[in-house]
């Protein structure tokens, strides 16, 4: 599989709005594929906030992976690229994005499997942001929290060290999730999260210790939250105290 790649496609995807990372969509493919396709079989899937949709695709093609992944983007322009890659990969029966509100379908979701790279970056001011979608509240948690909160039996997503990690994993407790399993990297300061307004933030949350980076870097972890019944040893802690490893 050859996606676009390098400088060129960086710039296109910039200048088109849409978030064009390869480090770290290709890690939360590769935690589709570990934490969620090879030891899960759900016939359905949900998705909140596919991108262009490469991350997903190359978990699928990698695994015997046979269910429907349903997925939402709100932004017109990556919704467009992604259902682009899906035809272009002959997964336009298994794996079906629509351009509209993840949370206002949310009541009708058949609630089981969740997936998600969610807008994570912390930013006092939304406006402020080259790239608002990316806006994750003023403590980058706030979409993490809110699709917890949905009640999903499994929810396979991404955790920034940035973005008040302890907060999730104190929420997802109190809604009755445990950490089934985990992955963790770490990823550089790239274009987005290099932003001065970004930077700023982040210095503050820092201070607040609320916050977890080095000065080239920070931890993301994909973490599969389950229902506690179905959880048969909760990382919760072990995790909770990586995510605090950089200071």
């Amino acid at each position: 599989m050859n996606f676009a790649q390098g400088k060129s496609a960086q710039e296109t995807e910039q200048k088109n709005n849409v978030f064009y990372c390869p480090e770290e969509s290709q890690f939360y493919s590769y935690c589709l594929e570990l934490l969620l396709m090879i030891h899960f079989s759900p016939d359905i899937v949900i998705e909140f906030g596919s991108g262009d949709g490469t991350a997903v695709i190359a978990a699928m093609l990698r695994t015997r992976f046979a269910g429907i992944i349903q997925g939402y983007e709100i932004n017109p322009k990556a919704c467009a690229a992604a259902n682009r890659h899906i035809c272009q990969y002959g997964l336009d029966n298994r794996y079906m994005i629509l351009n509209s509100c993840f949370f206002k379908n949310a009541l009708v979701f058949e609630k089981k499997f969740l997936i998600s790279n969610p807008p994570y970056l912390p930013c006092f001011r939304k406006e402020d942001m080259i790239l608002p979608e990316l806006y994750g509240g003023s403590d980058g948690a706030e979409i993490i929290r809110k699709l917890l909160s949905l009640n999903f039996l499994s929810v396979m997503m991404l955790i920034p060290s940035i973005s008040n990690p302890l907060s999730v994993f104190q929420y997802a407790k109190q809604k009755g999730y445990g950490v089934s399993n985990f992955l963790v990297t770490e990823l550089p300061f790239g274009y987005y999260s290099s932003q001065p307004e970004i930077q700023d933030t982040l210095c503050i949350l820092k201070h607040k210790s609320i916050s977890f980076f080095s000065d080239t870097g920070y931890l993301i972890a994909g973490v599969l939250f389950q229902k506690k019944e179905y959880v048969e040893r909760d990382h919760s802690e072990e995790l909770s105290n990586v995510m605090q490893s950089l200071k």
